[in-house]
């Protein structure tokens, strides 16, 4: 993850905090105390209720009920994200910024910048996955300019906060580890050690062996939280049934298992499968007409999707199987619907809407303030809302914005080109799961490559101004 720069000079250090407090405190005058979808609304009742589910992870929901009890709301998880956020921003700024203007520029793009950035207003599991992302990769560059063991652990940590808040951050992490990989080898093992590891293979295998000690503790402490009495719920069954509904839509063909229903219900009709059904979206499958309740139903005790019980997972994967090897175009064109709806190619998909109205369920307990709510606030809504069907929050101009800065680092040989292509791995091990696991097309779900494109075009466009105005003088860096 080498990036090959001078130690930061003290004064550099003062302004990049002073940035720093100024994004975090514009971000919180404009946006607190933020606001919540869906998922984060049924989360917050767990915190309140004290039932626990795992269908979203329950590691978010006992961190919340921390924060809960010093600041009722979504307030407290706002600031979480948010100042760990300018943290590692700031990080960011201080390791791929030579001079004091090239600081400040990048310092102020989240500020510039506010309709891409506006996500952290919303305190969803996305919004806090991201923000632990961009920690794991700011404590990753600052041990390697600083060879700091406790900035190597300190994105460790941040790597384990990022799966444990959500759980594609397993795939999203990978590259990153594999880059803290090389640096425990090359700073924290003794010299036989990283001998031994000097080969790429090891380090990747090494690399692995933190993503499945993470995988590990998380699922332990998951465990835990949940406790005795939690709801051990599958969420994969969505995506199964999803799929499910595409081909009996696609082909009338009616490949639900019947276990779905509940007895003496009958089973839906073509006509109902078809009626629910959408590209975009396994939503309409649990939150919609009084018909699709009948497919997943609501269980009154967790206030959330029914929890099919094993037997009827294995059942329902069986399903999914034999369908999908019987059907397997109508899958893929389905999936691939899905997959371009993440990226934003079609019109008026969910996803290109960063500002959302919270919706109002009876069983969310805080009536407090929102974003929507505060006069201040409603110019931002009103500008990201005019944005909504342009190319600024639609994420695939942002994936190829990740991949030409990829490739203009490498062209021009960047000093900074392998941390920035550990951070396009991570696009890529993001985005790319999605085509298969994903479940609704949403802009919180592809932010993290919005913000990796942000940071890397701004490190590729500045580098050589700064190169040119204030070239570095042997053994350090021009301020």
């Amino acid at each position: 993850m080498s990036t090959d720069t001078a130690p930061w000079p003290g004064r550099r250090g003062a302004l990049a905090a002073l940035v720093g407090l100024a994004g975090f405190a514009a971000t919180a005058v404009f946006l607190y105390p933020g606001y919540h979808n869906g998922d984060t609304a049924w989360q917050y009742w767990q915190v309140q209720s004290g039932v626990r589910s795992s269908w979203h992870p329950v590691l978010m929901v006992s961190l919340w009920s921390r924060l809960d009890a010093l600041l009722p709301g979504t307030g407290g998880l706002f600031l979480l994200n948010t100042s760990l956020f300018f943290t590692a921003w700031t990080l960011c700024g201080l390791t791929f910024t030579r001079t004091r203007a090239g600081l400040v520029a990048f310092g102020g793009l989240p500020v510039v910048l506010a309709p891409v950035f506006a996500l952290l207003g919303q305190v969803p599991k996305d919004t806090t996955m991201t923000v632990a992302l961009l920690a794991t990769f700011a404590f990753g560059c600052l041990a390697d300019q600083k060879r700091s063991r406790g900035a190597w652990l300190a994105a460790l940590g941040a790597a384990w906060f990022a799966v444990a808040m959500r759980y594609n951050g397993l795939a999203s992490v990978v590259p990153l580890l594999c880059g803290l990989a090389a640096l425990g080898v090359r700073d924290h093992l003794p010299d036989r050690a990283a001998r031994w590891f000097a080969s790429a293979p090891r380090q990747l295998a090494l690399g692995m062996a933190l993503l499945a000690a993470i995988g590990l503790s998380v699922n332990v402490a998951s465990e835990w939280a949940l406790g005795r009495d939690g709801v051990r719920a599958r969420p994969e069954q969505q995506i199964f049934m999803h799929d499910l509904v595409a081909i009996s839509a696609a082909t009338g063909d009616l490949v639900l298992p019947v276990h779905l229903f509940r007895e003496g219900e009958a089973p839906l009709t073509l006509e109902e499968v078809r009626a629910l059904y959408d590209p975009h979206s396994s939503m309409p499958l649990y939150w919609g007409p009084p018909n699709v309740r009948r497919l997943l139903g609501t269980d009154p005790k967790t206030r959330w999707v029914r929890a099919l019980e094993p037997d009827a997972i294995a059942e329902l994967a069986r399903a999914w199987a034999a369908a999908v090897a019987r059907y397997p175009g109508v899958y893929l064109n389905h999936r691939m619907q899905l997959f371009f709806g993440h990226l934003g190619v079609y019109e008026h998909t969910p996803l290109s809407r960063a500002l959302i109205r919270p919706p109002q369920f009876a069983f969310f307990p805080y009536r407090g303030p929102t974003v929507f709510e505060m006069p201040h606030h409603l110019w931002l809504v009103n500008a990201v809302d005019g944005l909504k069907e342009t190319w600024v929050l639609r994420p695939w101009p942002y994936v190829v914005a990740v991949l030409l800065s990829l490739a203009l680092a490498f062209a021009l040989r960047s000093a900074y080109r392998v941390p920035l292509a550990l951070l396009g791995a991570s696009v890529v091990t993001h985005t790319a799961p999605l085509a298969f696991l994903g479940i609704h097309s949403g802009g919180r779900y592809m932010w993290w490559p919005m913000i990796v494109a942000v940071l890397m075009l701004a490190v590729v466009l500045l580098e050589p101004i700064e190169r040119r105005l204030a070239p570095a003088p042997p053994g350090g860096t021009r301020d």
